[in-house]
């Protein structure tokens, strides 16, 4: 049984307001369509479609979006708030800092992981990583025959999003690079399309960091059973010489942690 690790008050509030933002931009989109206005997804051109026709509505419809505008740019200011103290909080734990070394992997991706994946202990592997995070296929098979289906979008689906985002990132770039990845994703993206190539991208990236995870944790208990070894035999414990994650190799990807290509 896996057991669900509670986000920090930051991350709780951001996720709220993270929801609350496109309600309000919806709210408004609902508002215009009264007058036959149909507005663009995007905030900053909803914005600029409003101002345009500000003049051709009524002044009650206009005071009442201006203020779901002024709504909006407040929330705004209190995303940037929790994302300065979330990385404020995560910047003195180790695992994070070595997190956003990944290619992909920001300040709030690296945050939201460390708080979710903990020590790792909980996975064996990447894959079931990215199942419990609603990463893989699901599964429409029978018999001698297999057949994928979309991906299940079970877990956490913020992080899941940051993980898409920085997969799509890194796409945006890949085509003018030549390191294997770039190849990779690029080769994925011809093949299958641009969404389950970033889909792939994030599923890898998601191995790397539980790759980095594990290591980490198997290399604590290593010094800490050695130390122990030392202490009895009354030696000097400060003595002991013990690989650390970063001299590990990392597999998945073919180069050495950090993933820096």
């Amino acid at each position: 049984m896996r057991f669900v690790n509670i986000k920090s008050k930051e991350q709780q509030s951001r996720q709220g307001l993270n929801k609350e933002r496109p309600a309000i931009c919806n709210r408004i989109r609902g508002l215009l369509s009264e007058f036959g206005v149909i507005a663009p997804l995007s905030p900053e051109r909803l914005r600029n479609e409003f101002e345009s026709m500000k003049v051709h509505l009524p002044t009650l419809a206009t005071i009442c979006i201006d203020e779901l505008f002024l709504h909006t740019d407040n929330i705004e200011r209190k995303l940037l708030k929790f994302d300065r103290l979330i990385k404020e909080t995560a910047e003195q734990d180790e695992r994070y800092r070595q997190l956003i070394q990944l290619r992909g992997i920001g300040p709030m991706t690296a945050s939201a992981l460390v708080s979710a994946i903990a020590d790792g202990k909980e996975f064996n592997n990447g894959r079931q990583l990215a199942a419990c995070l609603g990463l893989t296929p699901s599964q429409y098979s029978s018999g001698g025959k297999q057949k994928l289906g979309r991906i299940t979008k079970a877990g956490d689906n913020y992080i899941r999003s940051l993980l898409v985002q920085g997969a799509s990132s890194i796409m945006a770039s890949a085509g003018r690079k030549d390191d294997p990845l770039s190849k990779w994703v690029c080769d994925v993206k011809d093949r299958r399309g641009y969404w389950r190539a970033a889909v792939a991208l994030a599923a890898k990236m998601l191995d790397t960091a539980e790759q980095y995870f594990t290591m980490e944790s198997h290399s604590k208990v290593i010094i800490q059973q050695h130390k122990q070894k030392l202490t009895t035999n009354d030696t000097n414990a400060n003595m002991i010489r013990v690989k650390t994650p970063q001299e590990i190799p990392v597999k998945t990807l073919g180069y050495k942690y950090p993933f820096n290509v």
